[in-house]
Order: C-alpha cells, then sequence, then structure tokens
C-alpha cells in the first residue's frame, strides 16, 4: 500500500446504494462515467439486492423506449451490455 492509500470499511447495503445512485446519476449521461458504472455495476453485481437490480432493469428499458438520437453510441452500448447482463442476473439467490 502507498503512503497515501488507505482502506475503507463500507457495508454490503452501503455500497449497494451507492451503486444504485451510481448507476441512476450515471443514466443519460456522455462521458466515460457510463462505462465506468456498467464495469462497476457488473464487477459487484452479486451484492445488489434484488430489488435494486429489478430497478436498474426497468430504469434501462425506460431510458431505451426513448429516441436515442442524441445518445452516444458507445454509451447506448454499454447500458445495452448491461441490461444484457442485468436479465440473465436478475434474481440474487444469495439474498432471496
Amino acid at each position: 500500500m502507498k503512503a497515501n492509500d488507505f482502506e475503507i470499511i463500507v457495508t454490503k447495503r452501503d455500497l449497494s446504494v451507492w451503486l444504485l445512485c451510481f448507476f441512476r446519476y450515471s443514466l443519460g449521461r456522455h462521458t466515460y462515467i457510463v462505462s465506468t458504472c456498467v464495469e462497476d455495476l457488473i464487477r459487484h453485481w452479486d451484492i445488489i439486492p434484488t430489488g435494486y437490480r429489478r430497478q436498474i432493469v426497468g430504469d434501462l428499458e425506460h431510458y431505451f423506449a426513448f429516441d436515442l438520437k442524441s445518445e452516444w453510441k458507445c454509451d447506448i452500448d454499454s447500458w445495452r451490455k448491461l441490461l444484457e447482463f442485468a436479465k440473465t442476473n436478475q434474481v440474487n439467490p444469495k439474498i432471496e
């Protein structure tokens, strides 16, 4: 660990709330944040409660229901990747 590095202990509940907030903030943005958000959600998917997973799927389906002409292709591709992953892994058997 470097001199300026430190560890923070975060509960799974808090992290899952932060991930949901991160997702909802990032949806509709046009920056690097979209791909970072998608990568983080997929990496930490196993701790996200099923209710939050359903919220993410619903928000993404709502996003794709609109005309996306003003959206960037790389963002659309990232959100589509997350939606496909989320639909395949929507229920969390560890929490149910």
